[in-house]
């Protein structure tokens, strides 16, 4: 007689492990949970904040973002809410039960793509800026020592 495995609890964590971690502040976390980073919370006064692996692979997404990206958190909120539903539609779309069903997943998740380009070209663009003026600024030096040697 064998028996069937019984299915995995989700591990949870608590906020120092998470933070252990991570490398983020017990503040940074509770942080990102006020503003909405860590999507819906269910966390009562008093008790324990709890963390699932979802939670620490969001958190992931999250630090990724704002270390390539340089985005504000506002930015990463809705590039990770993405990246999620991206995620959830490529689920979906694996499962779906009509072509016209897959298709409709397909192209949203192109156009989050599309959105997920325009933050990085943005963000190309305001760095181009910067370099530009750093630039700019060190040729200005450049002609200043000239002119006194």
């Amino acid at each position: 007689m064998s028996s069937k495995p019984k299915p995995e609890e989700p591990k949870i964590y608590q906020i120092g492990e998470v933070a252990e971690i991570t490398g983020l502040t017990h503040r940074t976390l509770r942080y990102y949970e006020e503003i909405g980073l860590l999507g819906q919370r269910d966390h009562s006064p008093g008790k324990h904040r709890v963390y699932t692996d979802d939670d620490l692979e969001r958190i992931s997404r999250i630090t990724r973002f704002k270390e390539l990206m340089g985005h504000q958190l506002s930015e990463i909120k809705e590039l990770v809410d993405l990246d999620q539903e991206r995620q959830s539609l490529r689920e979906q779309a694996a499962s779906a039960g009509s072509k016209a069903e897959k298709v409709r997943k397909l192209e949203r998740i192109r156009e989050i793509f599309v959105t997920e380009l325009g933050f990085v070209k943005e963000r190309q663009s305001r760095l181009g800026e910067v370099e530009r003026l750093l630039t700019d600024r060190i040729k200005g030096c450049e002609a200043d020592i000239r002119q006194l040697n």
